[in-house]
């Protein structure tokens, strides 16, 4: 599946001749929109439809199913939580598309895992109207971007090896957890989303709770709707980033693409350089 979205990625140009390569959260949120576009305009949207998504993924999606008056589910990393959506609202509600940022998509819940058959060929098919309709998939998704809200991600691994790799980073999200920052790229943090305690601590002090299954992940929502996850990895010894910007403003999309790598590339340095 990997292989075939950076295909597509690659088959349409942008304006200025280059070839552009689409990240898991932009082919996501292309796909989301397509397919519940696609099902409105026909008049086949089942009854209760929704979307889901994983808590690493972008917002973006979030956003155009609220656009959509569809309910976007978040869940845990993993499409067993996805699938775990979908069992408690069999009989109630219709699953219509979904996935996560590392390239994993569903297109109805036949199949309840990641499917990249049936996501490859939604994906040419959605590839096939943008060319038809925008121009190119770069243009199709600009479109969105301007429509949505211009979000950018961005993963940062670090891998830490060994016993003493592991015990690192188990220090490295104790840390964060007892002396969360307050700010970072120069934005005030709004609040920590801590998963393995299943509470929202805020500026304040106050705390609330978050209806989620316990897991080792950290999430700081900062106050201009950036958001920056921690979760150490379940398979490598490593250690993972999740960065989501927004950019919209001033000046033409290039610009607000590098407006908005400048506001990853200080958080980063806050949270892991510094």
């Amino acid at each position: 599946q990997c292989h075939f979205t950076r295909w597509i990625a690659h088959s349409y140009s942008n304006p200025a001749g280059k070839m552009i390569l689409l990240n898991g959260n932009e082919t996501g949120s292309l796909l989301v929109h397509y397919c519940l576009s696609a099902l409105e305009s026909e008049g086949t949207m089942p009854a209760q439809p929704y979307v889901a998504k994983t808590i690493v993924t972008t917002d973006l999606i979030a956003n155009i199913a609220k656009a959509h008056k569809i309910p976007c589910y978040q869940t845990l990393t993993g499409f067993k939580y996805i699938a775990a959506v979908i069992r408690e609202h069999e009989g109630k509600a219709n699953f219509i598309v979904g996935g996560e940022e590392s390239y994993g998509y569903m297109r109805s819940e036949f199949v309840r895992d990641k499917d990249a058959i049936t996501a490859a060929l939604m994906i040419a098919e959605m590839a096939t109207w943008a060319k038809q309709e925008h121009g190119s998939v770069y243009a199709y998704l600009q479109w969105i971007h301007e429509n949505y809200g211009h979000f950018r991600e961005h993963l940062v691994s670090v891998k830490k090896e060994g016993s003493k790799g592991k015990a690192a980073i188990q220090a490295m999200m104790q840390e964060y957890r007892s002396t969360p920052p307050e700010a970072l790229g120069g934005i005030d943090v709004a609040y920590m989303d801590d998963y393995s305690t299943s509470l929202r601590r805020f500026r304040d002090g106050r705390t609330e709770n978050i209806d989620f299954e316990k897991s080792n992940v950290l999430q700081f929502r900062l106050e201009d709707g950036s958001l920056v996850t921690a979760r150490p990895s379940g398979t490598e010894p490593k250690i993972k980033f999740y960065f989501s910007v927004r950019a919209d403003g001033e000046g033409g999309y290039e610009s607000q693409k590098t407006v908005a790598k400048s506001k990853i590339a200080a958080l980063q340095k806050d949270l892991i350089d510094g």
